[in-house]
């Protein structure tokens, strides 16, 4: 197991990035926990983790500065720290995910085919891919201003800010108390549901939903 407190000597959190190929936990060697205690630790290298967990009140980060190499996960492995960023490359977790604080998207690619917990109090994608494959999920709140989300699974969102992005396969995308939509930017494509409860509002001079939507729109990953 490893530890990674991040803090500085002021008690301030810090963040660490692992530019290599870092490889968590193996079939020969057993289990490997990473424990984020705090701060941001970041991986940018790739990698291949089998029977690894990430857990803590830090934030774990796949890719750095939009880029990043190739990460997969097996079935045995976790993700269930308070924070996970997907930033650059490719993470592909066949394991369960829990997190209960933010899942972001910011470049890259997410794909969560194993088990799905939580995705947090709040999702925030603005490019890159969060991939659900068939899997469906609550979250507090969604903020979507570009990158694609895609699956045939159903997201429940208390509430949602809609500003630019794709959604996109048989999924559905449900938003219990209303949505606010701010420009012309989202996007949907011919087989994503989405369905409004509560009141959901318009605002800005010039708002639409391009209901097909396609990988070439604007801000749409």
């Amino acid at each position: 197991s490893a530890d990674r407190s991040g803090a500085a000597a002021g008690g301030s959190p810090t963040t660490s990035i692992i530019s290599t190929t870092f490889n968590s936990g193996s079939a020969a060697t057993g289990a490997a926990t990473v424990n984020v205690q705090n701060g941001t630790l970041i991986l940018s290298g790739g990698g291949a983790d089998t029977q690894a967990s990430y857990i803590g009140t830090g934030t774990i980060q796949f890719g750095n500065a939009g880029t990043g190499g190739n990460r997969t996960m097996d079935a045995t492995s976790s993700i269930a720290t308070a924070n996970a960023t997907f930033n650059g490359g490719s993470t592909t977790l066949t394991g369960s995910y829990n997190v209960t604080g933010t899942t972001t998207v910011n470049g890259g690619t997410a794909i969560l085919q194993g088990s799905l917990t939580n995705l947090g109090s709040s999702l925030v994608i603005s490019s890159g891919t969060l991939n659900l494959a068939g899997l469906s999920a609550s979250v507090g709140a969604l903020t979507q201003s570009g990158g694609l989300l895609t699956g045939t699974g159903t997201v429940t969102a208390g509430s949602a800010q809609l500003s630019g992005g794709r959604e996109s396969g048989a999924g559905t995308t449900i938003v219990q108390n209303g949505a606010t939509f701010t420009t012309t930017n989202f996007q949907l494509d011919g087989g994503r549901n989405l369905k409004l409860g509560g009141t959901s509002a318009a605002t800005g001079s010039n708002v639409s939903i391009n209901l097909n939507g396609t990988s070439g729109d604007l801000n749409s990953g």
